[in-house]
């Protein structure tokens, strides 16, 4: 007998493996922001998009998005 194993796309609090979350974004997004927090405690940031204003924006709407567990997608 073979085993399926199916990522589990919905909710969680548990923690995730970071590297799991970035390839399940793989070809599903039109731009991306990435923030971590490494190892040493420092923070990570890097984007696809080149405008602030759209980093900003995207940034705003995920806030409200963790304050509401609302989406507009």
């Amino acid at each position: 007998m073979v085993d399926t194993i199916i990522p589990f796309s919905g909710m969680t609090t548990l923690d995730i493996d970071p590297d799991k979350v970035l390839e399940a974004a793989k070809g599903l997004t039109e731009r991306v922001i990435v923030i971590g927090k490494c190892e040493d405690g420092d923070y990570y940031f890097a984007s696809s998009s080149g405008s602030n204003a759209d980093n900003l924006w995207d940034t705003e709407q995920f806030k409200q998005f963790l304050l509401t567990g609302e989406t507009t997608c």
